[in-house]
């Protein structure tokens, strides 16, 4: 019988019983390292199957945790969280089953469940692209009125600039406008940021019934939040190509949805 250990977000392994067993003595194995042999279902702690249990039938390995399988854990850019045990693994190593993801651990008994119709995975309603639209549409409303009111501030300023028209003048001028523009792109990443990252939606989402969440369903962190709202500057550029690209996804996804692997969804 074969074991296999976790040992900073790798798999190691096969190891023979005797070897485990000087792993633990050497402290490299501890009791809250997660281990798995042939039989077990999935990962558990060294605590709990020490002694090990006997051979059950031969199965492929399964990919190890990359972190904590706490459900209370966030998950980290290229990690899902499976949906059966709630473990966080890298991307490529869960399968896809419509909204839900499964690591390869759970999948057969996730496949038995589907063939006995015991267990559905939860559908996920994507948000059309008008829905998106007119969600974008009214936080860009909220988002003119801080525009305005500095607008106006800037306008009453720059006549005094412009007096004499030295150059003096014409440097700060351009100097108020590059940080205006900047004030406007911080404020947008701000508004989205933590929105999204709080609540999963923005005021215009939340009046359209729509969240943002993960390609399992699950809730966007605010780094990912924030993430996502830089992203969406690059959607906006070359003519807001990025966000016509959702008109021929399969997902209904931006430019920005596809950087961060997000979704837009009915709540």
């Amino acid at each position: 019988m074969n074991w296999h250990y976790a040992q900073d977000g790798q798999q190691r392994g096969p190891c023979t019983p005797e070897q485990m067993a000087e792993l633990a003595a050497q402290g490299i194995v501890s009791d809250t390292t997660l281990v798995w042999h042939e039989g077990l279902s999935g990962w558990r702690p060294w605590s709990e199957v020490r002694p090990a249990h006997s051979a059950g039938p031969v199965a492929a390995v399964p990919p190890a945790p990359l972190s904590d399988v706490s459900p209370t854990a966030t998950p980290q850019p290229g990690q899902v969280r499976c949906g059966e045990c709630g473990g966080l693994f890298a991307e490529e190593a869960v399968v896809q089953f419509g909204p839900q993801t499964v690591c390869a651990a759970c999948k057969p008994l996730f496949l038995q469940r589907l063939r006995e119709g015991v267990h559905q995975p939860q559908e996920m309603v994507l948000a059309t692209i008008w829905q998106r639209f007119l969600a974008d549409f009214l936080d860009g409303l909220i988002l003119v009125v801080p525009l305005v009111l500095t607008s106006m501030f800037v306008g009453a300023a720059v006549p005094a600039m412009l007096t004499g028209g030295n150059s003096t003048g014409t440097a700060s001028l351009l100097i108020l406008q590059v940080g205006l523009q900047g004030f406007f792109i911080g404020a947008s990443i701000l508004y989205n940021g933590l929105l999204i990252g709080r609540f999963g939606y923005t005021p215009g989402k939340k009046a359209l019934g729509l969240r943002v969440v993960l390609a399992d369903g699950s809730p966007v962190s605010y780094g990912r939040a924030f993430g996502r709202a830089g992203a969406e500057l690059l959607s906006g550029m070359a003519c807001y190509i990025g966000y016509f690209i959702a008109i021929f996804d399969r997902e209904k996804r931006s430019l920005h949805d596809h950087i961060c692997n997000t979704r837009v969804v009915k709540r």
